[in-house]
């Protein structure tokens, strides 16, 4: 039995050929397999606070002018007594 436990999980996604000739080259040049390479690629990719797609960014852009203009509070309403 191994001394330690893998914590690393597999991902299998479809990219395009040119993607895939791009990964296959860098990895080349990194001494390293197009599967190590992609996987650092969305290790970086995965810790990296900024937006990735355009709709990322717009929902973010959203996100501060709700907050900056505070759009989402809602007015406390006033308890009624029984004697109003």
């Amino acid at each position: 039995m191994s001394m330690f436990l893998m914590n690393n999980k597999q991902l299998n996604c479809w990219v395009s050929e040119d993607t895939l000739e791009r990964i296959k080259k860098r990895a080349i040049q990194q001494n390293m397999k197009p599967s190590a390479y992609g996987s650092l690629i969305l290790n970086n990719w995965s810790k990296s606070a900024g937006s990735q797609t355009p709709i990322e960014s717009e929902l973010e852009e959203l996100r501060a002018l709700v907050k900056n203009q505070d759009c989402l509070k809602i007015p406390k309403q006033k308890k009624k007594t029984l004697n109003s």
